[in-house]
């Protein structure tokens, strides 16, 4: 197999707090295709106080650009010093822009990741300009990869892509998660509280606000504790909304949590909750699943996909605390669920979601269009 010269283009890098799960997917990807044998540069914007862990041991070769405003201009100059490459990948919101660039410089074949196709990039064009970049970025792109068979089809409904050009790569589960055991508790065993884990950005999206009012409708009848991993803007929103309903002594928020040092929280914790508005894939679902947790989570966007419903998890209507409740309380009341659930999920994590199996899909990919 022919050794590619790969360009990653982010912007951004998954260990700042502010970032999705989108970056540490791109991120995966470029390691595990280098693990491949190819090689792989990274593009990215890394933060002053984060830009130490560019220095890490990795088979990637991280280039950052330093500037997290960098005005497009200026990238564009960035862009035309780097070597030149078989494949270029770019991803996130931003990934439109260098698919223009990259035809218009007569580069290679260039791979957009999108992971949300109604995010703007304010910072960079206005509102209107941006909506008739995205439109001409993915139709000059080689092909528009998503996570999702429901992102597929609302990027073809968004930006009018041919469903036969939307390519779906599932991400993988890191193996340290997959190491972890589903609990097994011993059914005459009366547990004293149970902890239910939350893991996402602070933000309505996310719909932890749902949550807190779900507890509220627990507390009456079972001991639990709530551990909120994740920052926000919306932070102390949540943390009084906590307070007007009384909970605030059975939540713990612990902020943001670098990814390599999540799973101490999952093996703790008894139950995933997951109460999303929109999802273009859920990679903490696919992480508690690995770990072994039952889900409770919403029917909406691509949640389904990932969460079987009675099978990994249980799925309720979005924005409905009261189903929500209900959905927490099935779980908490019956083990034998919840432990059927947990390696139901375990079991679906490791045949569905391998970082090798993505990585390969998607070097598949970039061979069929060098060969076009």
């Amino acid at each position: 197999m022919a050794t590619l010269k790969i360009l990653f283009v982010s912007g951004g890098v998954p260990w700042t707090p502010d970032m999705g799960g989108g970056y540490l997917i791109a991120f995966k990807l470029a390691q595990h295709l280098a693990k491949r044998g190819h090689r792989v540069d990274y593009l990215t914007n890394c933060p002053e106080e984060y830009r130490k862990q560019l220095d890490n041991p990795s088979p990637i070769y991280i280039k950052s650009w330093g500037h997290k405003d960098l005005p497009l201009r200026e990238f564009m100059k960035v862009f035309k010093q780097l070597p030149s490459y078989d494949i270029i990948h770019a991803h996130g919101a931003e990934a439109v822009l260098f698919s223009i660039y990259s035809r218009l410089r007569g580069f290679p074949p260039c791979f957009i990741s999108i992971y949300d196709p109604d995010i703007p990039v304010k910072r960079w064009c206005r509102q209107t300009a941006w909506d008739v970049y995205r439109k001409i970025g993915t139709k000059l792109a080689a092909k528009v990869l998503v996570l999702s068979e429901f992102s597929r089809k609302n990027v073809n409904t968004v930006l009018h892509i041919p469903v036969s050009r939307i390519m779906v790569i599932p991400p993988g589960v890191r193996t340290d998660f997959q190491s972890l055991n589903a609990k097994i508790t011993n059914p005459n065993q009366s547990k004293k509280s149970f902890n239910l884990l939350f893991v996402g950005r602070l933000e309505y999206q996310k719909g932890l606000d749902v949550l807190i009012k779900a507890l509220s409708i627990i507390t009456s009848k079972h001991r639990v504790t709530l551990t909120v991993i994740g920052a926000g803007s919306s932070m102390d929103e949540y943390r009084n909304l906590a307070k007007q309903y009384k909970v605030n002594d059975i939540i713990c928020f612990k902020g943001y949590i670098p990814p390599d040092e999540l799973p101490p929280f999952y093996r703790a914790a008894d139950i995933f909750v997951g109460p999303s508005r929109y999802e273009s894939f859920g990679l903490t679902f696919a992480e508690a699943m690995a770990a072994g947790l039952p889900v409770v989570a919403t029917d909406v966007s691509a949640i389904p996909e990932v969460v079987v419903d009675g099978k990994t998890g249980i799925l309720v209507p979005p924005d409905n605390p009261d189903a929500l409740s209900l959905g927490i309380e099935k779980l908490i009341e019956n083990v034998e669920l919840r432990e059927n659930f947990g390696l139901a999920g375990m079991e679906r994590a490791k045949t569905e979601y391998i970082w090798e199996h993505s990585a390969h899909q998607l070097e598949q990919l970039y061979l069929q269009e060098l060969l076009q």
